[in-house]
């Protein structure tokens, strides 16, 4: 009799055990995959690797759009810009933010409203001599005659200057670094990028972002056709819409950006 009852018990043990690992194993498959953001780990305030993990704009936008809001998990690396994107045309990661070139839209999904814009400015010396001449430059040749700088990664200097010789710096803080010491008289950059790291290096009260806006180049959620999130596309167009309506977006820039640059706006 003993031992028919420990038949029992050990069979509805077994019995129980079985359904606990079914449920457990529907609950595992209902699990959302991670949807892998990459980013250029060296391009504040946008994006930038601190501590070993990503910080800035783009990251709290992603953060704010498809964690909280579409409910789906992210992760969020840090690359040298080349292979971050050789990653996404590869189907190694799900997608970046960028501008949405016709190369970058045969491999990817692409939204329709700017997630953010990457504004092309001035920035010199408060007390450079010539500033009133600067303040009325209109097209990028207006600059002859002037040590203009640019970092290396800026393309877009590349193909709007080069009939101007530039001086070219590995970082955007060494730029800064040289207007201030007089060795450049200008910077041709990003007016975030210029705001944020003037306030950063100390430099606020020395420098000043001209007026002057040469392009304005938008900044687009791309999601690779091989992603299993390709179909995100729609929803994140929604919530884009929703959170530039409401302020959420400028909301997040602006906490990158020092309050005299806001107040100049």
């Amino acid at each position: 009799m003993k031992f028919c009852a420990r038949i029992l018990i050990i069979f509805y043990l077994l019995i129980n055990t079985v359904v606990i690992s079914a449920e457990q194993s529907k609950q595992l498959t209902s699990l959302k995959p991670t949807l892998k953001m990459v980013y250029y780990e060296a391009f504040a305030p946008f994006s930038w690797r601190e501590n070993g993990n990503m910080k800035g704009i783009l990251i709290d936008i992603i953060d704010a759009a498809v964690v909280y809001k579409l409910k789906i998990p992210v992760s969020h690396t840090g690359l040298p810009w080349v292979r971050a994107q050789s990653l996404v045309k590869n189907n190694l990661a799900d997608g970046f933010i960028t501008v949405p070139t016709a190369e970058r839209r045969q491999y990817t999904y692409v939204n329709a409203t700017p997630v953010a814009n990457w504004e092309v400015t001035l920035m010199t010396r408060k007390d450079h001599p010539k500033i009133e001449e600067l303040k009325q430059v209109g097209t990028p040749l207006q600059l002859k005659g002037f040590r203009v700088g640019t970092n290396l990664g800026n393309g877009w200097a590349k193909e709007n200057l080069s009939q101007i010789e530039l001086i070219e710096t590995r970082t955007v803080e060494q730029l800064l670094q040289m207007v201030v010491a007089n060795r450049i008289d200008v910077i041709i950059h990003g007016r975030l990028e210029e705001a944020y790291y003037s306030q950063k290096l100390g430099y606020n009260n020395e420098l000043v972002i001209l007026p002057n806006s040469f392009t304005i180049v938008p900044f687009n959620l791309c999601i690779s056709k091989s992603s299993h999130y390709a179909d995100i596309i729609e929803k994140f167009e929604s919530v884009i819409i929703e959170m530039h309506e409401n302020g959420e977006l400028k909301e997040i820039i602006t906490k990158y950006l020092p309050e005299s640059y806001l107040e100049s706006q």
